[in-house]
């Protein structure tokens, strides 16, 4: 799906570009490395993206996503159990 991705120097993926070399997704990340947003895009566009929250231990409590509009398209929660990520709850509009 994607035909190329461009890293920062400390190996975090920033951006995925389609085939035609347009760029497809762009990936944010806040001071501490904690990756909080994605932004999709298609000729050009936005057409959506999600963002990212954390709890105070840093790990990830929910997702959200949004149309190019901005209006919330849905969510998940997430839980750690034994070491590993669990959603908890989803909800698409």
């Amino acid at each position: 799906m994607w035909s190329t991705q461009e890293y920062d120097s400390n190996g975090k993926r920033l951006t995925r570009y389609n085939g035609d070399g347009s760029i497809g997704v762009i990936e944010e990340y806040d001071n501490s490395g904690k990756h909080v947003k994605d932004t999709y895009y298609e000729s050009g566009e936005i057409t959506n993206w999600k963002e990212y929250e954390y709890d105070n231990e840093g790990k990830m409590k929910k997702s959200i996503s949004y149309d190019a509009n901005g209006e919330i398209t849905g969510w998940t929660t997430y839980r750690a159990e034994d070491g590993h990520l669990i959603i908890d709850h989803t909800y698409d509009k």
